[in-house]
């Protein structure tokens, strides 16, 4: 028919195009990754591939395409599924019939497949119909599928042809899905205008391995580790004109990632030098209202999750605490629905949207046995917001800026809410099988807790340093009892604070004979 003939020229001549790529671009690691599979896949590495490119929305999954596409131009077709036009040929005819047609016309065997769950809850089916397609016909072809929230929350994932561990192009090996997030404060410091003494190392370690040693070494009291550090983070340079030691340049970066986050969008705009906040709300907003949209991918409605991130904005306060039943009764009163009317698995349904879209990260009680500690409370969770600017979304219109006088313009208050959001969220980076935990009995509270290597840490957000000691000692006291119920034998329990106002690591010993470490949380998330 002329009218799909005119869309598949249509579509034929966009695969054609190249230099899409914006100005800017965020994502090198991501993309490098990607174009040594697809390297390795041109050069005979593997017959076929799929490679499944999630993220939040607005994080830049396009754009890397659109690299890629340049990258590739004479073998990579960008279709967006998203476009009316095309959902309608897949829907009247069916996404393999799309993707062959180009292939056999265009010659091109790379195929971009962006924001595939635009499709719906046939997603799955129509990418499985075409890799059995490929499959059956011995076709080389490499999919790269992009998608947000749904692709991994629909309890469809599994469905793509048994692919859900691994991209393995040859000699290159890509977890699969690969979630592309917003950009963390260490790849924000890029090169550092400093030398240390020698001139010969870096200052900040960049290879993920020397981060985690580091860090293991750090957070164990490694006095040899620490000496070293803190001379580096006393060395000077001359930025700006002016002499500043890199513990303060750091400082600075630090302070302007807490107040526009990682975002692409943001990270290139211009903001306001009276107010930069009203801009991040205004852009961060529009990002988080984009999510929305793929709500029914788990069969909830527009109105649920716009009046679950008010309930637990009103419930949290900032904070990221969360009693679940209080954050049911508050999304009951929103919604306006009584407890016969209600469905009783709507909040996991919920919160597991919002992490599968990459807006939270959650953190549960750590794992003892309860009936030794009947005062903990396993109705509560912790909710971390994955990047600042959504801090600044949910809760701008809360703070009165205009009663704080520090030249930040918010409060030191402000900060601790806002640094245990950003420290706790980042440590999911550290690799995808990271488990965030907490505890917190009614007296004491630990931020966050995570194992690494076979060292569990326990962590305390604190923003100045007045009550590290204090803090210190408390969570040494829970982590000698914490041990003593150990199943896991664990060797190592670590007591760490990460404090936003210090400059160099210092370490305290402890009453119960352990070692507490406190991190200024610049260099802290630097290790990230």
């Amino acid at each position: 028919m002329p009218e799909e003939d005119k869309l598949l020229r249509k579509i034929s001549n966009e695969c054609a195009k190249t230099s899409q790529v914006v100005s800017e671009f965020y994502h090198g690691r991501w993309f490098k990754m990607i174009k040594r599979a697809v390297n390795s896949f041109q050069r005979g590495g593997c017959d076929k591939e799929l490679l499944v490119l999630t993220g939040p929305r607005r994080v830049g999954k396009t754009t890397i395409l659109f690299k890629l596409h340049d990258e590739f131009k004479r073998n990579a077709c960008y279709i967006n599924v998203e476009d009316s036009d095309v959902r309608r040929y897949i829907t009247t005819h069916s996404l393999k019939d799309l993707v062959i047609f180009l292939y056999k016309n265009t010659k091109r065997n790379i195929f971009m497949l962006d924001e595939i769950t635009s499709l719906g809850q046939e997603w799955s089916r129509a990418v499985k119909e075409l890799w059995d397609y490929l499959e059956k016909n011995n076709l080389r072809i490499f999919l790269i599928i992009t998608g947000s929230a749904g692709i991994l929350i629909s309890n469809k994932y599994s469905d793509i042809a048994g692919r859900s561990g691994y991209c393995k192009s040859g000699e290159h090996t890509l977890t699969n899905p690969l979630v592309v997030l917003p950009k963390k404060f260490s790849e924000l410091l890029g090169e550092l205008p400093y030398k240390t003494p020698s001139g010969r190392s870096p200052i900040i370690p960049l290879k993920w391995r020397d981060r985690i040693s580091t860090l293991i070494k750090i957070t164990g009291a490694d006095r040899s580790t620490i000496d070293s550090v803190n001379t580096t983070l006393k060395i000077t340079t001359i930025t700006q004109k002016q002499q500043i030691s890199l513990s303060n340049y750091m400082r600075a970066v630090f302070d302007d990632f807490l107040v526009r986050g990682g975002f692409p969008q943001l990270l290139q705009a211009h903001l306001s030098t009276n107010n930069p906040y009203d801009d991040v709300h205004r852009i961060a907003t529009n990002i988080l209202d984009s999510i929305h949209k793929d709500a029914t991918l788990l069969n909830l409605k527009d109105v649920e999750t716009r009046n679950f991130l008010v309930a637990y904005k009103n419930v949290a306060r900032m904070s990221t605490l969360i009693d679940i039943v209080k954050l049911e009764n508050e999304l009951k009163r929103l919604l306006n629905i009584t407890n016969k009317k209600s469905d009783p698995n709507l909040i996991p349904k919920l919160i597991e949207f919002f992490r599968g879209a990459h807006i939270l990260v959650e953190a549960v009680p750590l794992t003892i046995d309860v009936d030794k500690d009947p005062q903990l409370n396993m109705n509560l969770k912790k909710l971390f917001l994955i990047d600042p600017s959504l801090f600044w979304a949910i809760y701008y219109n809360d703070i009165n800026f205009n009663n704080y006088k520090s030249q930040k313009n918010y409060s030191m208050t402000i900060i601790g809410f806002l640094l245990e959001h950003t420290v706790c969220s980042h440590l999911i980076r550290l690799g995808r099988d990271i488990r965030l935990e907490f505890y917190n009995d009614g007296e004491i509270d630990i931020d966050c807790i995570f194992e690494l290597q076979g060292n569990k840490i326990f962590l305390q957000v604190e923003r100045s340093g007045k009550e590290v000691e204090k803090d210190l000692e408390r969570t040494a006291d829970i982590i000698k009892k914490i041990k003593a119920q150990d199943k896991n034998s664990l060797k190592n329990y670590y007591p760490v604070s990460v404090v936003y106002e210090l400059d160099e690591i210092i370490t305290y010993d402890l009453s119960n004979g352990q070692t507490g470490v406190a991190i200024p949380a610049h260099y802290f998330l630097s290790l990230i």
